[in-house]
């Protein structure tokens, strides 16, 4: 089951925070079953992902998320607003992600009840909350995307001019 690689340090992770020391955590965003105990502990900690500001993760609106190129197989804008049928195209892979991840939250939600621990609104929004979330720079972040105030991007970004280097 997902059980055990999902919360494999869960139960050492309290006692080990407990330790004297221990100024900040960082912890990784796919860290699911680590992340409750982070969060008790009352230690500041700051969150990272992998992966630029997609907006299945970044917006919250299922209406709105389905406007942007889907991360799967994404068609490019210029495609999007040439072609009714990559339009759809897009919105139906949108939708088959947004139902693959309704089921993925009802799962890690059976798991995290099993342990008696709460996913608060859910997968997407357990893994955009932390006081810190840091995010990987570059494209897709030339798409408008909203950031939360606890959002931060890093690495390179998009420029429509390059810049000499002095």
């Amino acid at each position: 089951t997902l059980d055990a690689p999902m919360f494999s340090m869960h139960d050492e992770l309290g006692p080990w925070l407990e330790r004297a020391g221990i100024d900040v955590v960082l912890l990784h965003a796919a860290s699911f079953g680590s992340t409750p105990v982070v969060a008790a502990s009352g230690i500041p900690w700051v969150s990272f992902l992998s992966l630029p500001p997609l907006p299945l993760f970044m917006e919250h609106d299922k209406d709105r998320v389905c406007r942007y190129p889907n991360y799967m197989k994404p068609p490019s804008v210029h495609e999007l607003k040439d072609s009714l049928m990559a339009r759809m195209k897009n919105h139906m892979i949108c939708r088959f992600l947004q139902g693959y991840m309704v089921i993925a939250d009802r799962e890690f939600r059976a798991l995290f009840a099993a342990r008696g621990l709460s996913m608060g609104d859910g997968l997407l929004k357990m893994i955009t909350s932390a006081p810190s979330l840091l995010l990987l720079g570059g494209p897709p972040l030339s798409l408008n995307v909203n950031l939360g105030p606890n959002i931060h991007v890093l690495g390179l970004i998009e420029r429509p001019k390059r810049n000499p280097i002095p």
